[in-house]
């Protein structure tokens, strides 16, 4: 597996976008909509993922549900931590 093949992008690179910079910059960035805003574009992004590599197996269904949750759950820490402060 060579370092830019689309799975390595996949499994390195999109959980560490999906989670701090969607998850926390984005609601940050975007405060009035982050919360469901960031989860939809992640959503958004690995739907148009799944049908470049053309590959709708279980295993990527999973992955569909998780990296979105994923988004949500760290924007909604994020939040939680700024209306702390």
């Amino acid at each position: 597996m060579s370092v830019f093949s689309p799975m390595m992008l996949f499994f390195v690179v999109f959980p560490f976008l999906s989670f701090f910079v969607f998850g926390i910059a984005g609601t940050l960035l975007f405060p009035k909509h982050g919360l469901w805003s960031m989860p939809l574009t992640v959503l958004s992004l690995l739907i148009m993922f799944m049908f470049c590599i053309d590959s709708a197996t279980s295993d990527f269904v999973i992955w569909l549900i998780l990296f979105p949750l994923l988004t949500l759950l760290a924007s909604g820490v994020t939040l939680w931590i700024k209306s702390l402060y």
